[in-house]
């Protein structure tokens, strides 16, 4: 009889079994619920000990600090530090005596300290002496002449011709032969005797009954001068100071000094050059408008050049002008014509540099 074979599923080889619910990389091993507590008391004592360690100020909350955040915020840009200013050339007095200022943003060919003659109703807040004259703009302090004055002698009445008079005891003198009158003869009737000669004869038309001398020679006429009466000589014109001659500020301003004329002013290699260099300007300009009779008033030109370490002028421009062409013409050349102007001593080399901008300005006035 046949035998009975039992079911059964046909087992597949691709099928495999499936991973336990949960795995471990330790092993496969399930961690235990006394794993899981200790991790979570460990984060949260981390996380007590971090708020602990939390400094209270940064916790405790400042209500005004809370109503001052809606309030509007300035903005205030720090303003950049004053530069200082440039220092700038200035026409000095001559005659005023040699003082170093304390502080000066100026330079010229001498140290002064600014002064004027009388004292002011009020003081300047730039520290300039108080001068008058017509233009606002001009920036001299004084005003004079570059070539020194000559005196005046003044005139006088040539004196009268002395007058010729006699003697008081003259000499002796009698008629050349010829000259003499004829004496009338009564007793022999008309006619007349000749006279006798005389002893002195000189060229006379009468005879002079005087002292008789030995000598031949005659005395020698007596001149007298007339009395002139003393007159009092006029006063000298008065000597103006050696300055270039242009128009002078105009400031009632002034400082508390009282002296001669000047300004606060430091002595500079550069301020003696330009001084130098301004009087021949004014020279050679002065000259030039004399010569062509300009007559143009009220006018100024400016220009503009740079003057180079060997004393030549280059970019020479017009910078502002009110005068006709003629007028920027005469000072055009004024400048150009005075190159070179000497070439600049080492001190000045080292300060400038190569060239410096130098500005002009005539004044026709």
């Amino acid at each position: 009889m046949p035998a009975h074979l039992q079911p059964h599923t046909p087992v597949n080889p691709e099928k495999k079994k499936a991973p336990p619910p949960f795995f471990s990389p330790f092993g496969g091993r399930r961690p235990s619920g006394q794993s899981i507590a200790v991790g979570l008391i460990g984060t949260v004592l981390f996380h007590l000990l971090f708020v602990l360690g939390i400094p209270r100020s940064l916790l405790q909350l400042d209500l005004e600090e809370m109503e001052r955040v809606n309030e509007p915020i300035d903005i205030l840009l720090e303003e950049p530090p004053e530069e200082e200013p440039e220092p700038r050339f200035v026409e000095t007095n001559q005659e005023a005596p040699d003082n170093e200022p304390d502080e000066a943003d100026t330079f010229s060919a001498r140290n002064q300290q600014a002064a004027q003659e009388e004292m002011p109703e009020e003081l300047s807040p730039d520290h300039t002496p108080a001068t008058e004259g017509e233009d606002h703009e001009a920036a001299k302090p004084i005003a004079g002449e570059l070539n020194p004055p000559i005196t005046a002698v003044p005139a006088q009445e040539s004196p009268a011709s002395p007058e010729m008079v006699d003697p008081s005891n003259p000499a002796r003198k009698d008629p050349l032969p010829g000259f003499e009158e004829d004496e009338p003869v009564d007793d022999e009737g008309a006619g007349s005797s000749i006279a006798e000669a005389s002893e002195n004869p000189s060229p006379v038309d009468e005879q002079i009954l005087g002292e008789e001398t030995d000598s031949d020679d005659d005395r020698p006429p007596v001149f007298t001068a007339p009395v002139v009466p003393n007159r009092a000589s006029p006063a000298p014109r008065p000597r103006l100071p050696r300055a270039t001659p242009g128009p002078i500020r105009n400031q009632p301003l002034g400082v508390s000094q009282v002296g001669r004329i000047a300004v606060d002013a430091k002595f500079s290699e550069f301020g003696d050059y330009l001084e130098r260099m301004i009087e021949a300007v004014s020279q050679r300009w002065n000259a030039m408008v004399a010569s062509r009779s300009y007559g143009e008033t009220s006018v100024r030109v400016v220009l503009e050049f740079k003057i180079t370490r060997d004393g030549t002028i280059e970019d020479l421009v017009v910078v502002d002008s009110t005068a006709k062409a003629l007028g920027i013409l005469l000072a055009r050349s004024a400048i150009e014509q005075g190159q070179p102007y000497g070439v600049w001593p080492k001190e000045m080399v080292d300060v400038l540099g190569e060239s410096q901008t130098i500005t002009f300005a005539f004044y026709y006035w």
